[in-house]
């Protein structure tokens, strides 16, 4: 998998939410999608509100339960794996499995020059109607 780079005030990181393309170049995120959640300690999340305005992110934090994810119509998840099980007090992947999501891909984004790359997984809850 090739590490995506985002540097500030680049092309790519003003025109192109970091989540949306992977290293393959195809869609990771519906485009119609309004709301997805999202799982780290990092500063990526501004980039999923790209387009600004057509996306809402919804914080998932320890006392989220999917039935609120459900209530709210998230139907994506932008999660850092680790981050994610610190969060959510369990294994990302038990968590997944409990609330019925499967991984779509995982992105390996280098988000500060200094930083390391950061693996994402990209999941959908699938136990549930899409829009």
């Amino acid at each position: 998998m090739n590490i995506i780079e985002f540097k500030k005030g680049s092309k790519s990181c003003r025109e192109e939410p970091m989540v949306t393309k992977s290293d393959t170049g195809r869609a990771v995120l519906p485009s119609d999608i309004t709301y997805v959640g999202f799982l780290a300690f990092s500063d990526a999340e501004t980039s999923l509100w790209r387009p600004f305005g057509s996306r809402r992110v919804v914080d998932i934090v320890s006392t989220t339960s999917v039935e609120s994810l459900r209530r709210k119509k998230v139907y994506y998840l932008v999660a850092s794996p680790p981050a994610a099980s610190v969060i959510l007090g369990q294994p990302w992947t038990q968590w997944l499995s409990e609330a019925h999501a499967e991984i779509i891909t995982n992105i390996v984004l280098k988000t500060h020059a200094r930083a390391e790359p950061t693996v994402y997984s990209v999941a959908r809850i699938t136990d549930y109607p899409m829009p």
